[in-house]
């Protein structure tokens, strides 16, 4: 016989909920709870509930952690994310994805709250140090809360706005694993999405900025101009001038994207198999219409700054990181198509800018943060890439080694792709060979015989590239160590020297270390 009652109403607030009693709605503390003297615990937002990804998006409401299943594996996962993964993977530019958005966004797609859990299973292992996140019993939990999100990638179901979500989530799950060649596959998916997308504000607003910055690495990793999509025309910044610092450093990383994309199409005639053939004249046309774009930006940055000055240690801060990133592109693009190391000497001014800033960021830290702390991880490209090209590119000692050192403090210790202990232990013998000088000299500070050398061209490092990744060998000590091979690309006399040495890298500067 069917059971009579009222309807299950699944609205009300969080207290009558969990004890199963009808709630009379009343706000904002139902009656309920508070005639007999309970605590109410208030009401779900609107974003917990069906509605669009436009009003969804627009709430300022702070989403709170979930009730159910709290005590749960999935919630403990859930409260680690919130508390502990999501503001260390975010940098500036990222924030408000990490810890505002993507909670908000799990309250109404399932594949985005699996994605998540398994971020922070992962996250949770390496900050705990080990090195393979899945290779523990607890391993299959976070396989499998990626294998349910993966399986939401294909259906038809989902909007743009879903598709690009997770492509940019399974690319946090990649990278954390440091799976390369998988993370550059889910950014290449969200790419092509976002190049078909019909970009509703919401989502330009949102997401677009986060994919645009992700089109970038695949090019420090392998990745050509023929093996990875370019993003479409369709995909705009803001222009000058700017009110927020949101929109002066999108239209800066735009420009970066194509920045990288024009370097990467003269590597061939720089250090490639095209090197003794003259440079077509589309590429000069290229860097004359990029370095305009780009000194264009520094001085509507610079208007901005006068305009809009920041109010804030952070703010500052922020500030400054972006004008290093439009700093290094300049001195970048600037030096692209010159097939000597030379052009670089040029740029001191420059060099010496992006090191005074880094400078300026370290002045702003509590005096605890810079001897003692070490960022892990950060989802996006940080303080690493900027200062290791100044580290490998600036041929006047004390700057590099000022940038070195800057780097060591502000760099965490692993930047979406990007490996501290790896870049750090290259960087060092870079400095270490082109000057000539002993790791005791290094290490000891000021170097007053070495400052006035500066080496010649066929002295100069070309490129550097990790031929095989870390592995332990013993010392003639007997002690065990970790080491990575780099090879060394030098031209000399119009040929390619490749010089192979195994490098002992720091663990303490490993994320998962």
């Amino acid at each position: 016989m069917p059971r009579k009652g009222s309807q299950k109403v699944r609205t009300g607030c969080f207290t009558c909920k969990i004890r199963k009693v009808k709630c009379d709605e009343a706000k904002p503390h139902c009656l309920k709870c508070t005639s007999t003297r309970r605590y109410c615990d208030g009401y779900p937002p609107e974003a917990y509930r069906a509605c669009s990804w436009e009003k969804l998006l627009g709430s300022s409401a702070i989403i709170p952690t979930p009730r159910i299943g709290r005590s749960n594996r999935d919630g403990r996962a859930f409260e680690f994310f919130l508390h502990v993964a999501a503001p260390s993977l975010s940098s500036y530019p990222d924030k408000e994805f990490w810890t505002r958005l993507v909670p908000m966004v799990c309250q109404q797609e399932p594949a985005v709250r699996h994605a998540v859990i398994a971020i922070s299973s992962i996250y949770e292992q390496l900050r705990n140090g080990r090195l393979d996140a899945l290779d523990y019993p607890g391993g299959r939990f976070a396989l499998g809360h990626y294998h349910h999100a993966l399986s939401h990638l294909t259906s038809k179901s989902n909007s743009e706005f879903t598709m690009l979500f997770l492509c940019i989530l399974f690319v946090c799950v990649e990278i954390l694993q440091k799976n390369a060649s998988a993370a550059i596959e889910h950014c290449r998916h969200g790419i092509s999405v976002l190049n078909n997308a019909t970009m509703a504000p919401w989502v330009r607003e949102k997401l677009t900025p986060i994919l645009v910055r992700l089109s970038i690495f695949p090019f420090f990793f392998g990745h050509t101009i023929t093996t990875f999509p370019s993003l479409s025309d369709l995909v705009t910044g803001t222009t000058a001038p700017y009110t927020t610092l949101e929109d002066s450093l999108f239209a800066l990383d735009l420009l970066q994207a194509r920045s990288v994309r024009f370097i990467r199409s003269s590597d061939i005639y720089r250090r490639g198999i095209m090197y003794s053939i003259d440079l077509p004249d589309g590429l000069y046309q290229e860097q004359f219409d990029i370095l305009a774009a780009l000194n264009q930006w520094l001085l509507d940055f610079s208007v901005f700054r006068e305009t809009y000055p920041p109010t804030c240690h952070d703010a500052k801060a922020a500030y400054l990181g972006t004008l290093m990133k439009g700093l290094v592109s300049k001195i970048w693009v600037g030096c692209a198509l010159d097939k000597t190391e030379m052009g670089f000497d040029s740029q001191l001014a420059s060099f010496k800018a992006v090191v005074d800033a880094a400078e300026e960021i370290i002045s702003l830290l509590p005096p605890a943060e810079v001897l003692h702390s070490k960022s892990k991880f950060t989802f996006g490209m940080g303080y690493m890439p900027l200062l290791y090209l100044v580290v490998i590119k600036c041929r006047d000692l004390a700057i590099r080694c000022k940038a070195f050192h800057a780097m060591m403090i502000l760099a965490a210790c692993q930047e979406n792709l990007w490996d501290l202990s790896a870049i750090s232990a290259t960087g060092r013998r870079v400095i270490q060979l082109e000057h000539s000088i002993s790791l005791e000299m290094f290490d000891g500070g000021e170097l007053p015989n070495a400052h006035a050398f500066v080496p010649p061209d066929e002295m100069r490092i070309r490129d550097s590239i990790i031929t095989k990744p870390t592995e332990t060998q013993v010392d003639t000590f007997g002690e065990s160590l970790l080491y990575i091979r780099v090879s060394f690309l030098y031209i000399r006399l119009g040929k390619f020297n490749f010089v192979d040495e195994w490098l002992a890298i720091d663990p303490g500067l490993n994320f998962s270390a």
